[in-house]
């Protein structure tokens, strides 16, 4: 809808194993992904790509990074 942003970014927090499965079903089954804080940090729930899975896991592992070096490290072009 027009009145609706194109994008939308939701952190979840005090995600725990009761919730794990049925937000992946969710998720994956609308094709959305979410951020959880989860005791052990925080993690990428539902569908993702693997250009989207490698962005995560470069920015987990670069902490606060630029893009272009975000982009690098995932060996995205």
């Amino acid at each position: 809808r027009d009145d609706r942003p194109a994008d939308a970014y939701f952190i979840a927090r005090g995600v725990d194993d009761r919730h794990r499965d049925t937000l992946e079903a969710v998720l994956e089954r609308q094709k959305l992904t979410l951020v959880a804080e989860t005791d052990d940090g925080l993690e990428l729930l539902g569908h993702t790509t693997a250009v989207e899975r490698a962005s995560w896991e470069s920015l987990q592992r670069l902490g606060r990074a630029p893009s272009h070096t975000i982009a690098r490290d995932a060996d995205y072009p």
